[in-house]
């Protein structure tokens, strides 16, 4: 047989970069978490690693893997598809080593690569006792796009599009930089005894009022205006060039907008949305903003930017007028009829209404009783954590897409009155949720997302996968685990029953902050301000 395998040796090597079809799929590695932990211990002994504060809550890490384990890796997977590949002209487990390593080495070297990417980042983590919150950004030299303008350099980019661009060294160590937020320490206070307030809430004209505007906008539709003059919320499409240090960096035509308060390339323009307002099309506007800190080009940070928009179109979101014909379609005969179904569907929900209340308190209770303080300017990514968990919380009581997009602008822009008191928050629950060890399972997240689809009109298999996008399915089960902790804390409280407070009395009490929590009518919003 060994003469045999001679003869057809030549035939086997001319065959390699044409029978890919028959080439045997690089096999995985044992996955089980006994496998996978063991993996990590033995880079825990092995990996170096530098860390570096470059912000509150956040750490720079330069982690290196020696070749020693890099050859290791190589070496394992190569003994296993010895024995398990099929190479043409040779029986199975007999083609040498170097016929293995050069049919299969690509592949090896790729899920070499990705193994250790993960791994790797993992054992630093530990090595260092780092408690992270999400993955990790990592430095990279992303692939030129074509026809793009701005300026070539290594970014911050996600872990995904990180393993596109790293490649595994043929010779020397392994050596990845990347950025990762940290938890902050604190103690939590006491968590039974709550002391809460129980509000009685009736619906009234005003509230009615507002959930009719608020239903009738997802029915509204984007009409283009001709001419102008812009109106706060338009829908803007303008080109738009942003230039730093006299350096073109975005480029770009018929870029879509709201005529508000933006984040564009990761810079806010809090200014914008006053610039625009009274423009025509046709116009032109400047608006300068400060670079991030943590933007994910390190050579732009700090530096100022100058955007420039020159307005191309304008479109207006126009909401239907409650005539006859449009009640009919509706099914009712009169704008009374519209209402008092209203009414009655939100007296129906007053006991969410009011449970919410008792949330908002709590919230406040654990905000105002826990010491725990948060960096000035937070990062975007935890900004942008901030503004998913609130869109889902709009998303599940069914707040049209409109809305929901306004909401997040201001997030994005108004830094410094809301996300931090969420993020705090978010902290605290966090810390609750692990020592209580509160779970959601696979059904109440499905029973959650069914309840989304219902709101919209929507396919439940559409919903989940727009979820699934941008960490929407991960901000809704934190979302139901929070309600969960809040709901055990209530049950714990003490709880007195009281009387709403009269209008001319809240309106001097209320003060302007941001809500922690998503609106469901606003007394639940005022009631929560007022204590």
């Amino acid at each position: 047989m060994a003469d045999e395998d001679v003869q057809t040796r030549t035939d086997a090597d001319s065959e390699l970069a044409e029978d890919d079809d028959a080439a045997v799929a690089v096999t995985d590695s044992p996955d089980d978490d006994d496998s996978e932990q063991s993996e990590i211990d033995k880079l825990k002994e092995e990996v170096q690693v530098t860390t570096e504060d470059v912000g509150t809550l956040r750490k720079k890490l330069i982690i290196t893997v020696p070749r020693e384990a890099i050859d290791r890796r190589l070496s394992e997977q190569y003994d296993e598809l010895s024995h398990d590949a099929t190479v043409p002209g040779f029986r199975k487990g007999r083609a040498p080593r170097r016929l293995i390593e050069k049919r299969f080495g690509h592949d090896v070297s790729d899920q070499i690569r990705t193994q250790l990417v993960g791994q790797a980042y993992l054992a630093a983590t530990e090595k260092e006792d780092l408690k992270t919150l999400g993955d990790p950004m990592i430095w990279a030299t992303p692939k030129p796009e074509k026809g793009a303008t701005a300026v070539a350099g290594e970014k911050l980019v996600s872990v995904q599009e990180a393993l596109e661009l790293i490649e595994l060294p043929e010779e020397g160590d392994l050596t990845l930089a990347c950025e990762v937020e940290v938890r902050p320490e604190f103690s939590l206070p006491e968590l039974k005894g709550i002391q809460l307030e129980r509000p009685k809430i009736s619906i009234t004209d005003d509230d009615v009022d507002k959930e009719i505007t608020r239903r009738l906008a997802t029915l509204g539709s984007w009409q283009p205006i001709e001419e102008g003059p812009v109106e706060a919320d338009d829908l803007i499409v303008a080109d738009v060039k942003m230039i730093v240090d006299g350096e073109t960096v975005l480029d770009q035509e018929n870029a879509e907008f709201a005529a508000r308060p933006q984040r564009i390339e990761g810079i806010v323009l809090e200014d914008l949305g006053d610039v625009l307002v009274g423009k025509k099309i046709g116009d032109e506007c400047t608006v300068e903003a400060a670079v991030p800190d943590d933007h994910e080009r390190e050579s732009l940070r700090g530096k100022t930017a100058t955007f420039t928009f020159k307005l191309q179109d304008l479109k207006r979101l126009l909401l239907p007028k409650l005539d006859s014909t449009f009640l009919t379609s509706l099914g009712f005969e009169t704008e009374d009829d519209l209402r008092a179904f209203f009414r009655t569907e939100m007296e129906a929900k007053l006991d969410q209404v009011i449970n919410e209340a008792l949330h908002n308190q709590t919230q406040l209770y654990l905000l105002e009783n826990t010491k725990l303080d948060l960096p000035e300017q937070l990062s975007v990514r935890q900004i942008d954590r901030a503004v998913i968990r609130r869109m889902v919380d709009m998303r599940t009581q069914g707040v049209p897409q409109e809305e929901i997009e306004k909401h997040a602008d201001e997030l994005r822009t108004n830094v410094s009155a809301q996300v931090p008191r969420e993020l705090k928050l978010q902290f605290i629950l966090d810390a609750i949720g692990e020592e209580q060890e509160v779970q959601i399972s696979e059904e109440e997240l499905n029973a959650q997302i069914a309840g989304i689809a219902r709101q919209y009109n929507r396919r439940f298999d559409r919903v989940r996968d727009e979820l699934a996008k941008g960490d929407g399915l991960n901000s809704l089960y934190v979302r139901l685990r929070d309600a969960k902790i809040l709901d055990r804390l209530i049950a714990d409280a003490v709880i007195s029953e009281i009387e709403p407070v009269a209008d001319d009395d809240a309106a001097a009490k209320k003060k302007k902050k941001a809500s922690t929590v998503s609106p469901d009518t606003e007394q639940a919003d005022d009631y929560a301000d007022e204590t």
